[in-house]
């Protein structure tokens, strides 16, 4: 929600109301769908999650149902066709990275194919968060939005690499690719740090263009933030998931930032 909000007052889109919550009903949806589908791998990389979402499978199941429902509603009361397709494409996105397809399914998720692991989140994460309220305010996709989108997605990748090093051991028992687990950690450690330099490229080119405002400043703020998580890593052999959740509270606190300074 602070990233739908903080990209649309960026892009001056004004999202609010029913529409702004389909985005955190969405992503309770797919993430909590996710945890039934992650139990292998989780009891080794967060055994109470998994014994957790093992013991609440049904209540898990409902709040899946009950969020599709409430976002199907939304969208055929205050959206449209162009919104309604971005949704409904991170749905998908959401289910084939849980589940797969045909007889082969379980190593056909997306999760399980390296790159597309991280790529398909990126999308997903900027489709929703970017793509989906200028789609819902009806505006053309121009420049300044591509340029957020990218921000989004180069963003995203970055904390998806650097949970993926968290996740090595039990990702690497249930048979997912992920970068770390294929090609290693200190090459995964590179490309943490080739895609924030990627982003900070990008936030040059909005500056140069007048499209960033002051909200570079936070922009660069994440980046120094994941810098600082491959740091912690280093000196404690591992990223603990307390400080995946702080950083996931600084990423929203960011973000509503890139909001108020956009008024």
């Amino acid at each position: 929600m602070a990233a739908a909000w903080g990209w649309s007052k960026l892009l001056r889109l004004g999202i609010g109301g029913l529409p702004l919550i389909v985005v955190p009903l969405t992503v309770l949806c797919i993430y909590q769908w996710n945890r039934l589908t992650d139990t292998q791998e989780d009891f080794l990389n967060c055994p109470e999650d998994a014994q957790d979402a093992v013991r609440t499978a049904g209540k898990i199941r409902y709040s899946c149902i009950g969020s599709l429902a409430a976002v199907a509603a939304i969208l055929v009361s205050a959206g449209n066709l162009k919104s309604d397709l971005v949704v409904f494409f991170c749905f998908l996105l959401g289910y084939l990275y849980c589940n797969g397809l045909g007889r082969h399914h379980r190593t056909s998720r997306l999760k399980q194919i390296t790159l597309l692991k991280n790529v398909s989140s990126a999308l997903g994460w900027s489709l929703l968060t970017v793509l989906y309220p200028a789609a819902n305010a009806d505006r053309a996709v121009g420049f300044e939005t591509l340029l957020v989108f990218s921000i989004m997605f180069v963003a995203v990748t970055v904390v998806e690499l650097t949970w993926d090093i968290r996740d090595v051991p039990g990702d690497a028992l249930a048979g997912i690719r992920s970068i770390p687990v294929v090609y290693g950690i200190k090459f995964t450690e590179g490309c943490i740090f080739f895609m924030n330099c990627l982003g900070g490229v990008l936030v040059i080119v909005g500056l140069h263009y007048d499209c960033l405002m002051t909200a570079w400043a936070f922009i660069v703020l994440n980046a120094c933030l994941m810098l600082i998580s491959v740091f912690r890593m280093h000196c404690a052999a591992k990223l603990e998931r307390t400080w995946s959740n702080v950083m996931v509270l600084l990423q929203s606190a960011m973000l509503l930032g890139i909001g108020l300074s956009s008024r």
